[in-house]
């Protein structure tokens, strides 16, 4: 299960505001994630806002991901004749 699946489970029986989930779903954030947050308009609800969180979240792998895939050299694929 998903730290943000853990986190909406919890938090669906405590009677919090959506502004206090919010607040307590940041503290545990990344911090690119909150430097990029803080660009967005933030959603007034506490599902939408996980959501958006995630959606950066991965993005921001997913470029991660790719700039590492492109500073890996090439290995050759052929082999040493016996």
């Amino acid at each position: 299960m998903s730290n943000d699946t853990e986190f909406r489970r919890i938090y669906a029986r405590l009677n919090y505001t959506d502004n206090t989930k919010i607040f307590m779903f940041y503290q545990g954030l990344k911090e690119d994630v909150k430097d990029e947050l803080i660009k967005q308009d933030r959603p007034s609800d506490f599902i939408t806002y996980a959501k958006l969180a995630i959606k950066i979240d991965n993005q921001l792998f997913k470029c991660r991901y790719e700039k590492g895939e492109q500073r890996r050299p090439q290995q050759p694929n052929s082999r040493p004749d016996p």
